[in-house]
């Protein structure tokens, strides 16, 4: 006899949840990977169903973006250009959030927030001190919570909702 659990998040949806497919580790021998119409042709469940009166089914909402402060635009090679600045997301359980800064030649980095006790979401975003002037802008803000919920904003979204979506570095 054996038995298989696993801990969802708090405010996992509710729903049905399917095994697509059972690893077995067995130490220095090759896993075992049992696919589900194996499982059910055993006699086996596949598929649980769940209901959550804890669900989180909304999607976090972003409320604002600070001005954006850049230091180091100074002209010494030894010093990188930081911008930084504050979002406010309506969600009390935040998991991740993450931008996509397109530069002014065209290239996209990402960069991910630090969750601020108070539920506001800082960042600092590194530039190389002989970055290229420009417009910089938040190309994706994408925001994901504890129960899966996820939204992306697109810079015209942002630019759309009023909210501080580029600056521009000298």
């Amino acid at each position: 006899n054996w038995n298989i659990s696993h801990d969802l998040p708090e405010y996992a949806l509710s729903g049905t949840y399917k095994v697509r497919k059972l690893r077995i580790t067995r130490g220095d021998l090759d896993d075992l990977d049992i696919i589900a119409s194996t499982i059910n042709s055993k006699g086996f469940e596949s598929n649980v169903s769940l209901q959550n009166s804890r669900q989180d089914i909304v999607n976090p909402v972003l409320q604002s973006i600070s001005d954006f402060t850049i230091t180091g635009n100074d002209g010494d090679d030894a010093t990188n250009i930081i911008v930084s600045f504050t979002a406010s997301i309506i969600e009390e359980n935040l998991k991740e959030v993450r931008i996509f800064i397109r530069y002014p030649g065209g290239a996209d980095k990402d960069f991910i927030g630090v969750i601020n006790s108070d539920g506001s979401v800082s960042f600092s975003v590194e530039l190389d001190p002989n970055a290229s002037s420009g417009d910089y802008l938040i190309d994706r803000f994408i925001i994901v919570d504890l129960a899966g919920n996820s939204v992306t904003y697109s810079n015209q979204e942002l630019s759309n909702a009023g909210l501080n979506n580029k600056w521009i570095l000298d």
